[in-house]
């Protein structure tokens, strides 16, 4: 169990089928940013993978 503070577009199937739930009857709304930091010079191919899938998923929602 646990709570985190995730953009529906992230877990928008986990929502859907139910795995994840919403506690809030409103949506948390923020101005805020946010960021990607990963060491310079260091190669992880899974870590790459996740940084380019997370990119287009923000990309995805802006165009939504």
């Amino acid at each position: 169990a646990g709570a985190a503070l995730v953009p529906s577009f992230l877990i928008g199937p986990e929502l859907e089928s139910g795995s994840l739930v919403c506690p809030l009857s409103i949506p948390l709304t923020s101005d805020d940013a946010y960021y990607l930091v990963r060491p310079d010079g260091v190669e992880n191919p899974a870590l790459e993978r996740f940084c380019d899938w997370i990119v287009e998923e923000a990309r995805g929602a802006d165009a939504a």
